[in-house]
């Protein structure tokens, strides 16, 4: 147990010290840390202590990017900046804080990164969107504030695997890179991998909407997800509607190959279909499904936050806004 905590937080450590401008870690670092949360059966925990040391060595390496480096980036791969929590109204706590970029910060970035509907992340986890921007500073409504809504979806499967072997690939090559044989820690990367070769299907399955269901005062307790309207009731390019109890696919309804189409463990990933978050962002792992009541058209969940506890943040990263033509 001891081996897959120290094993999360190298993840992460290994993932903040690859990006040293100020850009986000590689789509899908917290799905992998999910997944290693989810399959030992650990609580989701705040990773961002856990990585505290490998923060300030990419704050130093931050001071010494140009800003023409940073552009590229921007432009090439699509990447967002980082800020620093400024301020957070104990009053307000659970609902928004303030960071240390505004609408002057924009010019290094060649173009509106930091703007209204800006999503924000803690890695590659969801925890907020910008709702105002001043010169200097910004204010972020945070997804435990019960008005901040973000469309879901559950992913179950194989797709957590394949992201979780990626990670664990690359912390053996920092590994040997930076501190040559560890044949302790290697052996037990081995051993995880081998066990993430058991394949299984990739399902994409309910869909909904979830938001915060804490108190915004002073470090509630109880950050946790709540989510409402999620099943399958029109197909996309994921696949057909499914029935909602059996989870049939209604053009193959009776013949006994249904799913249930949400679940305890399930991952909880963004839909798209808020026009505010791009697609395929960590959120969430359900951790309750209410049964169904004869009248109900979707399920009801609870989640908890992929991002963890947010009590202490210290540094979000800021997407640019998705475009509307």
């Amino acid at each position: 147990m001891k081996r897959i905590i120290l094993l999360g937080a190298l993840l992460v450590a290994f993932i903040l010290i690859l990006h040293s401008s100020r850009t986000f870690v590689d789509k899908f670092s917290d799905f992998a840390l999910a997944s290693v949360t989810k399959a030992s059966h650990l609580s989701v925990v705040n990773v961002s202590s856990l990585a505290e040391e490998s923060l300030q060595y990419l704050l130093s390496r931050i001071e010494s990017t140009t800003s023409s480096q940073i552009l590229e980036d921007l432009q090439e791969q699509k990447r967002g900046v980082l800020g620093r929590v400024i301020y957070r109204d104990p009053a307000c706590w659970g609902s928004t804080l303030w960071i240390n970029l505004g609408a002057l910060d924009n010019h290094r970035y060649g173009g509106d990164v930091v703007a209204k509907n800006s999503p924000v992340l803690l890695g590659d986890s969801v925890i907020g969107v910008v709702e105002y921007v001043g010169k200097k500073r910004s204010r972020i409504r945070l997804i435990t504030d019960q008005n901040l809504h973000v469309a879901v979806r559950a992913v179950r499967g194989e797709g957590t695997q394949h992201f979780i072997t990626y990670h664990v690939d690359q912390l053996q090559k920092y590994l040997e890179w930076f501190h040559g044989q560890n044949t302790e820690l290697l052996t037990t990367l081995d051993g995880i991998r081998a066990k993430l070769q058991t394949s299984c299907k990739v399902e994409f399955l309910a869909k909904g909407e979830v938001f915060g269901a804490s108190q915004p005062l002073w470090r509630s307790r109880n950050q946790h997800l709540q989510g409402v309207g999620f099943n399958y009731d029109f197909a996309d390019d994921k696949g057909g509607e499914r029935e909602l109890r059996s989870g049939e696919l209604l053009e193959d309804i009776g013949k006994g190959e249904g799913i249930r189409l949400i679940e305890k463990g399930d991952l909880l990933v963004t839909s798209g279909m808020d026009g505010v978050f791009p697609e395929g962002l960590c959120v969430g792992i359900v951790t309750y499904v209410a049964p169904l009541k004869d009248s109900d058209i979707a399920f009801e969940i609870e989640a908890a936050m992929t991002a963890g506890n947010l009590d202490d943040l210290s540094y979000v990263t800021i997407l640019p806004p998705i475009p509307y033509h």
